[in-house]
C-alpha cells in the first residue's frame, strides 16, 4: 500500500505553542544553531526558566488555573527580555530565552535577574492569589552546539532548584552535565527530535467479515539515530511509550501529537481511494488527557484535516476511559467540539474501569475498543467468552461499533467471528509498521 513514513523522515512539531502563542522550540533551536556559525566573539546566552513548584499550582487550582499561571508567566517574560531576544515555551512549565549580543556572563545574569523579579509577582486565578517564582539557569556560547548550550543551561537550572529555588545560577566550565545523573523530559525529547528520531507507525484494524483492513491506528515510533554523540542516559528513555509519557508530563504532547496527526494525514492522502474519493482506510488517532484539556485542541485537529483535504468523518479520535472519567469542563468541551465538527469518537481500553457503561450515556461515542484484558484465557474460559458476547450484544443494542484489541491467535479470531465481532487488531494481524500492510484474507 502507498504512503508510510520513510526511515529518513522525521516527525515535525508545530512551530508555535498553542497555549501561550510563544514561539516553539524550533525557533529557539534555529537561533542557537545560527550562533554556532557566528563569529567567536559574538556571545549568545541561553536562559532556561522553570516555574517553581508548578505541580502544587495545578493541585490547588486545576489544569485550567495552571494554564492561567503559564499565560501570566509568558506575558511577564515578554516584558522582561530585551527587544530581539527569543522567548519560547519548551513545554509544561519550562521556557527558554535566547539572548544575542550579550557581552559576558554578567550581562546574561542581569537579564536573568530581571526575569526572576519580573515574574515573581502574585497571580490571581479564580479569585485566589497565588505566589509565583521561577528558577533560571544560564549558559553562554558560541563554542558549544545548540544541544550542549541547552544541557548546560539545564544543569545550571537544576543547581538553582537544589539551592532553594527562586534564584539564578550559571553554568561553570568543566561542570558535569546533569544529564549523566537525571534526565529531564525536555532534554530527552529535544535530543531525539533534533536527530530526526521520531516517526509514525500504523497498526491495522481488520474487518473480520472480509479480512480487509478497515482502519489504521496511529502510534509513535523511534527512527535510527544518525548522530555519533548519543547520550546513553537519554537512550534509556527512547522507547516510544517512554517518550510519550515524557511528552505528557512536560506538555510537549500537544505539539508532538499535532505533528503525529499531520504526518499520518499526509501519508493517508497517498493511500488507495474508495468509491467516495477518500482514502479507503480510515485513521484512528489516540488523544491523551493533556491534549483533550488543551483549549484549542479541537480547532487544531479540524484544521489539520481541512489543510489535508480530508473529511472529519474519516477520522476517529480514541480516548481512554480514564480521560473521560476524570474529564473537566475543558475536556468535555473538546469532545463536544470534535463531535460537532464531524469527527468520530472512540473509547479505548473499554471495560477496564467500573464506570464504563456510564460513559456511554455521558459522551457521544461512536465505538469502543474492548480492553485486551478480556482476551486473557479467552479460548478456554467460558466466562470470558460470555463477557465478550455480552459487550458485543450491548454495542448492537446501542448501535455502537465494538472492536477487540490484542488478538494474538487463530483460535481467538475464530471465536470472535462466531460471536459476531466485526473489528479486531493485534499481533495476529500485524504489529505497528511505518508502511500500512496489505493483509492476507482471514475470512
Amino acid at each position: 500500500m502507498a504512503g508510510g513514513v520513510q526511515p529518513e523522515e522525521a516527525l515535525p512539531l508545530t512551530s508555535a505553542d498553542s497555549l501561550t502563542s510563544l514561539p516553539g522550540r524550533e525557533e529557539a533551536l534555529a537561533r542557537l544553531r545560527a550562533a554556532e556559525l557566528a563569529d567567536v566573539d559574538a556571545e549568545i546566552a541561553v536562559l532556561y526558566v522553570d516555574v517553581d513548584n508548578f505541580k502544587r499550582v495545578n493541585d490547588r487550582v486545576g489544569h485550567g488555573g495552571g494554564d492561567a499561571v503559564l499565560l501570566a508567566v509568558a506575558d511577564r517574560l515578554r516584558t522582561a527580555v530585551r527587544p530581539g531576544d527569543v522567548v519560547s515555551r519548551f513545554g509544561g512549565d519550562e521556557f527558554v530565552v535566547v539572548a544575542g549580543g550579550v557581552g559576558d556572563v554578567a550581562g546574561a545574569v542581569v537579564i536573568a535577574e530581571r526575569i526572576r523579579s519580573g515574574v515573581g509577582e502574585p497571580v490571581r486565578v479564580n479569585g485566589r492569589r497565588l505566589s509565583v517564582t521561577v528558577s533560571v539557569g544560564v549558559a553562554m556560547g558560541p563554542g558549544s552546539s545548540a544541544r550542549s548550550l541547552l544541557e548546560q543551561a539545564d544543569t545550571a537550572l537544576y543547581r538553582a532548584k537544589e539551592s532553594g529555588r527562586n534564584r539564578v545560577e550559571t553554568f561553570h566550565a568543566g561542570e558535569r552535565l546533569r544529564g549523566s545523573r537525571q534526565v529531564r523530559p525536555e532534554t530527552v525529547l529535544a535530543a531525539t527530535l533534533d536527530s530526526g528520531g521520531l516517526g509514525v507507525a500504523y497498526e491495522p484494524i481488520v474487518d473480520l467479515a472480509t479480512g480487509s483492513v478497515g482502519a489504521m491506528r496511529v502510534s509513535l515510533r523511534t527512527l535510527p539515530r544518525t548522530d555519533a554523540d548519543v547520550d546513553e542516559d537519554a537512550l534509556e528513555h527512547e522507547h516510544p511509550e517512554a517518550l510519550l509519557r515524557l511528552a505528557e508530563e512536560s506538555g510537549l504532547i500537544v505539539s508532538l501529537g499535532a505533528g503525529l496527526l499531520d504526518t499520518a494525514c499526509s501519508d493517508a492522502c497517498g493511500w488507495p481511494k474508495g468509491d467516495d474519493g477518500w482514502p479507503a482506510v480510515n485513521l484512528v488517532w489516540p488523544m491523551t488527557s493533556r491534549q483533550l484539556e488543551e483549549p484549542r485542541s479541537a480547532e487544531q485537529v479540524l484544521g489539520i484535516l481541512a489543510d489535508r483535504g480530508l473529511e472529519p468523518g474519516w477520522l476517529a479520535v480514541e480516548v481512554t476511559e480514564e480521560s473521560l472519567t476524570m474529564a473537566g469542563p475543558a475536556t468535555r468541551r473538546t469532545v463536544s467540539q470534535l463531535k460537532e465538527g464531524g469527527v468520530r469518537m472512540m473509547i479505548g481500553g473499554f471495560g477496564e474501569l467500573t464506570g464504563s457503561i456510564v460513559l456511554l450515556r455521558e459522551f457521544p461515542v461512536d465505538s469502543v475498543v474492548l480492553s485486551p484484558a478480556f482476551l486473557a484465557g479467552f479460548g478456554s474460559d467460558s466466562t470470558r467468552i460470555k463477557l465478550v458476547n455480552a459487550v458485543l450484544a450491548f454495542g448492537r443494542l446501542l448501535d455502537i461499533d465494538v472492536a477487540v484489541r490484542g488478538v494474538a491467535t487463530e483460535t481467538e479470531v475464530t471465536l470472535l467471528k462466531a460471536l459476531g465481532c466485526r473489528w479486531a487488531s493485534g499481533p495476529y494481524f500485524g504489529d505497528p509498521s511505518p508502511d500500512p500492510p496489505m493483509l492476507r484474507s482471514i475470512s
